[in-house]
């Protein structure tokens, strides 16, 4: 039979040390233009050879002058490269010839009953079989080091081939499995109907691959990923089938890793908004079913930044994670407490019924929130401000039960802080507004359009003006003049209250250089600071350096800090308000009285000057309890040495009173109303009052 010539030139090496037996191969050969023959005649030749070029076959005289027998055999076998060899026998030594395939020749020929196309066919056959056992090698090398286990079987679907990684994951050895189903593997999760379909699938397609849990030998059910491959030509009693997998228990754990992670909360692990929408949704279909009604609270913490930025933000976490417990441990199993970020909380609560019940949960966590939380050794109390929604008459979805909650939130936050408020409709209108006053609130700095206007201080005793107050205004360009009380709020909110501190600090120190150029040098001006622009560490070195910058003395700033804002951390604000005295800046306590002052911690307090709260000047002639806490406050000023100023005097009357109880300095619409710098200026040209400050 012809054999057709391939297009592929195959290397051929002969190695025969008989020239008429190599001029006769050769010649044979010659036809075949495919064949690359080159020609050596000892062992030594071969093997130099070898060592310099690839061939594909080698054409090998079993005997030659260097070498012979097996010896030659293995030597060109090792040297070889992957070359297909072929031995060349003589008549008599056709069992040396099969002796030598058996230790890895690829054939043999027999000199003298060699034609033509018995040695090509032979040198094609052999160096396919080569390329083909090499493959196979290959095969067996990864499927037996590839992570994933490999099982075949039969048509019968009985095993008869497992790889190392089979074994390593399931337990079992290859005799323990081998002519067996892997039925045995099973771990009884998957029913009868679902193994049904894989085989339809394999029959149908020849492949099947998906998710399934398996048993080990010792027990240990585990998940796979499984991908079986039918194999096998049109005779199905020589199908084979081919399954592939790999444990994946480690990728299910940081599948569920991840998916709780992607819907909780990473501080406190409770539930976030994602998984919030999701349960309230259902909720809500539950409702709709039921005709009942679900809730939504909205929850702020009050006076939570101050706490974080006065105790550090580890106190801030601790205190999150306090209050995730304390609200869990307030409320039903069947509610969910999710934390939306920062402060901000949301509890559903489905399945209620009347205002009341609604109410009564309201309550629960506000009680459950009002108890002080120790924080590294500093007791805190907090408050929270909550808004409620409900389905269906707040809204029919999570969107807008949650806009509407968060009005009902902020709601409850201007009715005093430490409360609850149901949404109603009319509060939407106020929303809108407040957060377009957000939004101008953030552009006014750069516009332009704070200002502060003054409010004269006066020694009572002698009438004479001792400071000013600045307080700042906002002339919008939109809305006119935007009392405090209501931007304020907002600029704490929303993180804005230090930037446009600092601007009021800045800014009254321009003005205390304008009033030393127009001839009142011993002005000094008291400052409101927050508590956030208090808490930065840098806040100290700021202020002397801006009054540096404007070249003015130390003691003409007084720095005004609210009663709460001194005992948020009496510790940490000692240092700082130490740090300011140091540098020789005023510092005063604002409100004083409405507060929650240790005295223990007052008398350490390096402060300069109580400021009395209006709330208790007013009418403090009256027979009422104002006048007894009054007297108290100038009794304990005077213990600690500490100036008063008494805020919000507005009568003759009260003036007297406080002049007859001891008072040394007033401020209130009795002396002069806040005003603008200009104003003040033609003020202080009429009045008799400035003489101290030339």
């Amino acid at each position: 039979m012809a054999v057709s010539q391939s297009c592929t030139p195959k290397y051929v090496l002969l190695v025969e040390d008989n020239p008429l037996d190599s001029q006769l191969a050769s010649a044979r050969l010659e036809r075949y233009a495919d064949i690359r023959l080159s020609c050596v005649s000892s062992l030594a030749e071969c093997l130099d050879f070898l060592g310099h070029y690839k061939v594909d076959a080698i054409l090998l005289d079993a005997n030659l002058p260097d070498g012979e027998g097996v010896e030659l055999i293995d030597r060109v076998l090792a040297n070889c490269g992957g070359a297909a060899v072929i031995i060349l026998t003589g008549s008599d030594d056709e069992q040396f010839g099969l002796a030598a395939v058996n230790r890895g020749c690829q054939d043999f020929l027999v000199k003298g009953a060699i034609h033509n196309q018995i040695i090509y066919r032979t040198i094609l056959y052999s160096i396919e079989r080569k390329r083909g056992e090499a493959q196979s090698r290959l095969y067996e090398e990864v499927i037996n080091n590839i992570r994933e286990g490999i099982c075949i079987t039969d048509a019968q679907a009985n095993i008869v081939s497992v790889n190392p990684a089979f074994c390593r994951i399931t337990g079992y050895e290859p005799s323990e499995v081998i002519g067996k189903n892997p039925r045995l593997l099973a771990s009884g999760r998957q029913d009868h109907s679902f193994y049904g379909e894989m085989w339809t699938t394999l029959r149908r397609r020849g492949a099947w691959r998906g998710e399934i849990w398996n048993r080990t030998k010792s027990g240990e059910i585990y998940p796979q990923w499984l991908s079986i491959s039918a194999v096998g030509g049109p005779d199905p009693a020589t199908t084979r089938y081919i399954g592939a997998f790999l444990d994946i228990t480690s990728l299910k754990a940081h599948e569920q890793s991840l998916l709780h992670l992607a819907h909780h909360d990473s501080l406190t692990g409770l539930p976030n908004r994602l998984l919030l929408q999701d349960r309230v949704e259902r909720a809500i279909a539950f409702a709709r079913r039921d005709q009942s009604r679900v809730a939504l609270l909205f929850l702020d913490l009050d006076h939570f930044k101050i706490i974080n930025d006065s105790l550090g933000h580890a106190a801030g976490d601790a205190l999150l994670k306090a209050v995730s417990a304390r609200l869990c441990g307030a409320l039903r199993h069947s509610d969910t407490v999710a934390r939306l970020g920062g402060d901000e909380f949301m509890v559903l609560a489905a399945n209620v019924g009347t205002a009341a019940e609604i109410a009564e949960i309201a309550e629960k966590i506000a009680e459950a929130l009002s108890a002080p939380v120790d924080l590294a050794g500093q007791s805190v109390t907090i408050g929270s401000s909550i808004g409620v929604a409900v389905f269906p008459e707040d809204g029919e979805d999570f969107p807008t039960l949650m806009k509407h909650a968060d009005t009902a939130m902020y709601r409850a936050k201007h009715n005093g802080r430490n409360t609850f408020c149901l949404f109603d409709p009319h509060m939407n209108a106020a929303a809108v507004n407040r957060l377009h006053l957000e939004a101008e609130l953030r552009q006014a700095i750069a516009r332009n359009e704070f200002e502060l206007h003054y409010q004269p201080q006066i020694d009572l005793p002698t009438g004479k003006l001792i400071g000013v107050e600045a307080l700042i205004r906002w002339n919008c360009r939109k809305r006119g003049l935007v009392p405090p009380s209501v931007f304020i709020p907002i600029a704490e909110e929303s993180n804005l209250i230090s930037q446009i501190g600092a601007w009021v600090i800045e800014e009254a120190c321009r003005q205390l250089a304008r009033w030393r150029e127009a001839g009142w040098p011993g002005m000094r001006v008291a400052v409101n600071v927050s508590a956030r622009q208090f808490s930065n560490i840098a806040f100290a070195e700021s202020v002397a350096r801006l009054l540096r910058h404007y070249r003015l003395d130390h003691s003409q700033m007084e720095v005004e800090l609210t009663e709460s804002t001194v005992m948020a951390n009496p510790e940490k604000t000692i240092q700082q308000l130490r740090r300011l005295r140091e540098l020789g800046i005023q510092v005063s306590v604002d409100d004083f009285g409405t507060g929650y002052s240790s005295l223990s911690y007052l008398k350490r307090l390096p402060i300069s000057t109580i400021k009395i709260d209006r709330s208790f000047v007013h009418e403090v002639h009256a027979e009422n309890d104002n006048a007894a806490i009054v007297a108290a406050i100038l009794g304990l000023a005077r213990a600690l040495d500490m100036s008063i100023i008494a805020e919000g005097v507005e009568t003759e009357a009260e003036e007297n009173h406080l002049r007859g109880a001891g008072a040394v300095a007033v401020q209130g619409f009795r002396y002069a109303r806040p005003m603008p710098p200009a104003a003040l200026d033609a003020w202080l040209r009429q009045s008799q009052t400035a003489d101290a400050l030339h």
